[in-house]
């Protein structure tokens, strides 16, 4: 959670490092990860996802598929950064993870096991790939699955499965839906 003033708090399981407080200890109340002031988060279950005020993006936890986008598959218990770029939105699927930059595009990487990101003949990815050619790119909090946008382009399966969907002639967004289309 990211408290009013930027700071970011955890609690919770923790046996893969997804809290981000160095250790593997679950926590039962909740404990300030690091000094910086973030924007946005997301955790998984698994792993963590969240940016900085500034828009550096850092992942932690779980990465045996790729998940935190680190070029590698190396579990983290504490923040590391994810590439140079600046992100404005980031969301965290079950072993994927998507996120816009701040020119608009958006990128996915991680698990491909169901498709989700949305490649051929790929299990994995562990540092970001673009997804298609459309920006720039809309909140995924502000978007509803009721709207209506055109067909999703890259269904996505999660705890709550998320699907990027283009809403108009040059947009994107993060939803999250009840179910999964049957068809891109």
């Amino acid at each position: 959670a990211i408290l009013t003033g930027g700071t970011l708090w955890a609690w919770g399981l923790n046996n893969s490092g997804q809290l981000g407080t160095s250790d593997l200890t679950n926590r039962s109340s909740p404990v300030q990860i690091g000094t910086s002031l973030w924007s946005k988060v997301s955790a998984s279950g698994i792993f963590s996802l969240a940016i900085l005020t500034g828009g550096t993006l850092y992942g932690w936890g779980n990465n045996n598929r790729g998940q935190l986008g680190t070029s590698d598959t190396t579990n983290r218990s504490t923040p590391i950064q994810v590439g140079t770029s600046l992100w404005t939105q980031v969301a965290g699927g079950r072993y994927h993870s998507l996120a816009i930059l701040t020119n608009g595009i958006l990128w996915d990487w991680g698990s491909n096991s169901n498709g989700q990101l949305g490649y051929i003949n790929i299990s994995y990815n562990s540092s970001a790939i673009q997804v298609g050619s459309l920006s720039p790119i809309s909140s995924p909090a502000a978007e509803s699955p009721a709207d209506p946008g055109q067909v999703p382009s890259r269904p996505c399966t999660s705890f709550m499965p998320m699907k990027a969907v283009s809403k108009a002639p040059s947009t994107w967004a993060i939803v999250w839906t009840s179910a999964m289309p049957s068809s891109p």
